[in-house]
């Protein structure tokens, strides 16, 4: 507000004074406005200048309404998310989008949870974070460089804890034994020899009993010892500490006994019993920076003092102050040592453009320094060859800015730009040397746009990194090149150093894989003991690599390290890189794909019979597309070893006739055809195969071939590195229906600890025979009680027969029935008898077979037929002493009977007179076992004896009576006690009638016959017959003719 006095005075000095009120509008936004008063301000205001209040438009404020409204503040709090720029202006405030990993309208801005819902950011694990997430993996996975996807862990291709094999499964792995042992119950991870030795036998740990060579005793080592190849038994100690291949140190490898201890150099520490980790001294507090300033920065395996970045302080006349501006000029970096031969001679230089060595400060030094240290230390890091790639056997390799050091004079100018001449020694403490120029230089030229990230300088590399054109190859190399496909690099980057990183790889890969065991070392790698691939074998074709695309091709070949082998087959090369292509990926820390062929060679077309022969195994933790000629060559090796092996010493159970061999090589093991193995889903294959005899084209029977793949599986397994299972049945062939005699004859036989449902075909085969091999040597020395002559004995498995249903499955146990006919044709073994033959017999089965077995038929004698009351009245009875009527056996019954009845055809086959007596019409067929029966009932329990009341039918018909009889078995009795272990007596007499008076007539045409050799207390057992042959002898003599008729006075 101004005062404002207009003064006006006339010609004759008058004057009038004039205050007037002035109101000034000034509003440029607005409308000008009095506000008002009350009575004091209205008279303060008289004759006064009053500027104008404002009211401003919408979106202005200000004394004046020149200034914008701040909506961006808002009225408490602001009105847009903190993390979103705020537009401001007169209409209003607008807010700008939500940053990435938050979704909102720029005044709520919310995080996303990538992690939730259908997203399919990561392969296994998803941590969300603040406006982002990272990608994890579970236990046995590695997370891809993409940093979403997970690979498996192939925790076999490295040191691990099992004590003899090791098989990688998805996410993780299981130890398993070598054919001969088992898991130990108590540690997974070791493993028990199935049978031990007696003794130790002069080894020095384990000795073990040889499943595949039956018998032969072993030698086996604890884990971390290796048994002496000189004598098979003593144990060295494997110093682990030796190859990098051989422990999961980090750092430090000490040998011990057995075993090995890791440890961490100094500025570590370890964060698992086997893997260190740098110290943060910053952190810990352990670091002394007394400067002014100064501040302690970490710095691998150690710390240093700088002066202190957050506080903008630069280090000058060697003391920390604050850079106020720009005119303050840093100290230099100290100069450069003086460098040895070998330091200048693996020098490499760069070039920094638009740079002089005067801006070369201690902080851009350290700055350098640092640089040149994370890209080593990333690069050699990057997987666990690269340490070895980078010159050191260790499973890590950390520099620090003290190996990094300028030649001296450098860094020099050279017009605008300024060059540098550097070096890197490794860390004293793991190898007194210079790190090769080839190798810094390609890991400069590799990451030089990292190392320009991290330093801000315009770098060049001028040294040159163009690794030696390949040589000429010969015809066979050329032939047996393979080529590779390297995801996502170029050719530029294919540096010397990179070339002896890829020879490298190459050479890991091939070792590895020929050092899984000794098939593989021998067989598929061709290699002695003491060789192994070295970097010179291994050699591109001219003009390789080539662009392709994004990707690289490098077509190489590997010459072998014997003389006897100029080249590495191109079917064998690529089979080993497909098989350990992770080993590959590993060690070039690229994803690379083997483009030749690995596949094994198409299978020759197989027969009907080949074809219904064939047997199918299923591969688990296999893809069928990794299916190689190696793998293959492999397993059919191993089937085929295991099939010569079971069927040269079961010859017959393989069907191979006399004169045969066993000889069975890979070339006898055929696929069935190009399209096994088979993908079946759950990271498993089918292999489907026949085994031909090694004389021609026929194949083993399925069921057969099934039993021995199902004997041999273990062995099989071990022999092929591969964990397979069964999957055609090995159940024997259904056998004949049997005819009613033949149901009513099955014995039954227990077999222990047996699964019906894994009883196989051989198996069967090999019961069958031992059951008809006994029963032939049993019979043979019992002939009479099998009923059987010597040129019947000839059983053999056709003559066993199982029933169908059989075996059975009892708790543990299973039940086998079965029937044997006789190789006559003449119907089967009656039941009971069989039964008492397979009790007498059942050791001599159970060592042929290996089975424990018990008879369940009974043992007893079958009960007697009917018998007539002609045949009851012709009976005779014999009394046996001590023994019981209940445990009369079947096979006693039959050896009773059979020598009965062979004492019978002695007796009335003697001489013509005896078979007269007999009563046996000429030619008629002998007496046998069957012709010899018991009453029923019989035998009777008397007392401490048995009563065996029996009766004898003629081989053409009736029954012989019972004088006739009871004259054989007395006059034999002695003979049949003897033969069938009876203390035998004749209990039936014979009472001769007294005779009538005789008249005087009879006395007076009687005659006297005298019988030699013969005491007249047997006449009772002969008075019958002796009066039925003399009457019979009459009327012969009476009725040849009528002259004798006349003689004989009758008519």
């Amino acid at each position: 507000m101004v005062n404002l006095t207009f003064l006006v005075q006339d010609t004759k000095n008058g004057s009038a004074i004039l205050s007037p009120n002035i109101q000034l509008c000034r509003c440029v936004n607005g409308e000008c406005f009095v506000p008002e008063a009350t009575s004091e301000q209205e008279a303060a205001i008289e004759n006064t200048f009053l500027v104008m209040s404002c009211n401003c438009l919408f979106g202005y404020t200000g004394e004046f309404c020149g200034e914008v409204r701040d909506f961006c503040a808002g009225e408490l709090t602001p009105p847009c998310n903190p993390l979103v720029t705020c537009a401001n202006s007169a209409a209003g405030f607008m807010c700008g989008n939500c940053p990435n990993g938050y979704e909102g309208n720029g005044q709520i801005c919310s995080d996303i949870d990538e992690c939730q819902g259908n997203q399919t950011v990561c392969d296994q694990i998803c941590t969300n974070t603040v406006s982002s997430y990272f990608c994890g993996c579970n236990d046995g996975f590695s997370l891809d460089s993409d940093e979403r996807t997970c690979s498996d862990i192939d925790e076999c291709s490295k040191p691990n804890n099992c004590s003899q094999l090791c098989n990688n499964t998805v996410g993780s792995y299981e130890c398993y034994c070598r054919i001969g042992f088992l898991i130990n119950s108590d540690n997974p991870t070791t493993c028990t020899a199935k049978v031990q030795c007696d003794a130790n036998n002069g080894c020095d740990q384990i000795c073990y009993i040889d499943p595949i060579q039956v018998g032969q005793e072993k030698c086996a080592c604890n884990i971390g010892y290796s048994l002496q190849e000189s004598d098979m038994k003593s144990c060295d100690d494997i110093n682990e500490c030796q190859s990098t291949q051989d422990n999961l140190c980090d750092q430090t490898c000490t040998n011990t006994v057995g075993s090995y201890t890791c440890s961490c150099l100094e500025g570590y520490s370890f964060t698992s019993p086997s893997t260190c980790t740098d110290i943060n001294e910053c952190l810990t507090g352990d670091f002394v920076c007394n400067g002014v300033g100064e501040e302690c920065e970490n710095i691998p395996g150690s710390y240093r003092c700088a002066c202190s970045k957050r506080l903008n302080m630069v280090r000058v006349n060697g003391t920390c102050i604050f850079r106020e501006d720009e005119s303050i000029v840093a100290d230099l970096a100290p100069a450069a040592p003086s460098a040895t031969q070998e330091q200048t001679d693996n020098a490499i230089q760069i070039t920094l453009a638009n740079f002089q060595e005067v801006n070369y400060t201690v902080e851009a030094n350290v700055l350098f320094k640092d640089s040149v240290v994370k890209l080593l230390n990333d690069f050699c890091n990057e997987n666990t060859l690269r340490p070895q790639d980078c010159g050191v056997e260790q499973n890590q390799l950390f520099f620090s800015e003290l190996n990094v050091k300028r030649l001296p004079s450098y860094p020099s100018n050279q017009g605008n730009d300024a060059i540098i001449q550097f070096y890197v020694d490794y860390p004293s403490i793991i190898r007194n040397a210079t790190v090769d120029q080839a190798i810094l230089a390609s890991i400069v030229f590799a990451e030089l746009q990292k190392l320009r990230d991290l330093t801000g300088f315009s770098i060049t590399l001028d040294t040159s990194v163009t690794p030696p054109s390949p040589g000429t190859p010969t015809a066979t190399q050329s032939a047996n090149a393979v080529q590779l496909l390297i995801s996502s690099f170029s050719t530029s980057q294919w540096t010397t150093f990179y070339d002896t990183v890829f020879r490298r790889a190459v050479v890991v890969t091939l070792n590895r894989f020929c050092e899984v065991d000794t098939y593989s070392r021998t067989e598929d790698c061709g290699l002695s003991d003491s060789q192994s691939f070295v970097l010179d074998n291994i050699a591109r074709l001219p003009n390789n690599p080539i662009q392709s695309g994004e990707n690289v091709q490098v077509s190489f070949y590997v010459n072998h390290p014997s003389n006897t082998n100029p080249v590495v087959l191109q079917n064998v090369l690529a089979s080993m890189l497909v098989i350990r292509e992770s080993d590959l990926e590993s060690a070039l820390s690229q994803q690379v794909q083997i483009q030749t062929s690995a596949a094994p060679a198409t299978p020759p077309t197989a027969t009907s019979g080949q074809t219904t022969n064939s047997v199918v195994i299923r591969i688990s933790s296999f893809d069928a597309n990794r299916w190689t000629y190696l793998n293959d060559r492999r397993l059919r090796s191993s089937i085929a070893s295991r099939v010569a092996s079971y069927c040269s010493g079961h010859l017959v159970d393989c069907q191979i006739q006399t004169g045969g061999t066993a000889s069975f090589t890979e070339a006898n093991v055929q696929r069935t055809s190009s399209a096994t193995p088979s993908d079946v889903g759950g990271n498993s294959v089918d292999y489907s195969f026949y085994v031909k005899y090694p004389s021609g084209e026929t194949p083993i029977i399925q069921y057969i071939l099934a039993s021995v793949v199902k004997i041999e599986l273990d062995a099989m397994q071990s022999e092929s590195t591969l964990f397979f299972s069964l999957q055609t049945s090995f159940q024997p062939p259904p056998p004949t229906t049997p005819n009613s005699d033949q149901s009513n004859n099955t014995v039954s036989i227990k077999i222990r600890n047996q699964q019906a449902d894994q009883w196989h075909g051989i198996q069967d085969n090999q019961l069958r025979a031992a059951i008809a091999t006994q029963i032939a040597s049993y019979c043979t020395s019992n002939l009479v009680t099998c009923g059987v002559t010597s040129d019947q004995v000839s059983f053999d498995s056709s003559h066993v027969t199982r029933i169908e249903s059989s075996p059975v499955q009892d708790g543990d146990n299973v039940t086998y029935t079965f029937f044997v006919n006789y190789p006559s044709g003449s119907g089967p073994i009656q039941r009971n008898l069989l039964a008492g033959i397979l009790t007498a017999q059942t050791v001599a089965i159970e060592t042929a077979t290996n089975l424990s077995l018990s008879v369940e038929t009974s043992t007893l004698a079958a009960t007697p037929p009917v018998a007539s009351s002609d045949q009851m009245s012709k009976a005779i009875i014999v009394s046996a002493s001590n023994i019981q009527a209940n445990q009369w056996s079947a096979v006693q019954d039959s050896k009773f009977r059979g020598y009965v009845a062979q004492a019978i055809a002695e007796y009335c086959q003697a001489s013509v007179s005896q078979t007269q007596e007999c009563e046996l019409p000429a030619n008629q067929a002998t007496f046998t076992t069957s012709h010899v029966q018991l009453v029923p009932g019989s035998p009777s329990q008397d007392g401490g004896n048995v009563s065996i009341q029996l009766y004898v039918d003629y081989p053409g018909g009736g029954t012989m009576s019972q004088a006739i009889l009871l004259l054989i078995v007395n006059q034999k009795l002695t003979s049949i006690a003897t033969n069938t272990g009876l203390q035998l007596t004749v209990v039936t007499v014979i009472v001769i009638p007294t005779a009538p008076p005789p008249s005087q007539e009879n006395t007076d045409n009687a005659i006297n016959v005298v019988l030699k050799d013969f005491q007249a207390d047997q006449w009772s057992l002969r008075d019958t017959l002796f009066r039925q042959n003399m009457a019979e002898e009459i009327r012969a003599f009476c009725n040849m003719s009528t002259y004798h008729r006349d003689i004989c006075n009758i008519s």
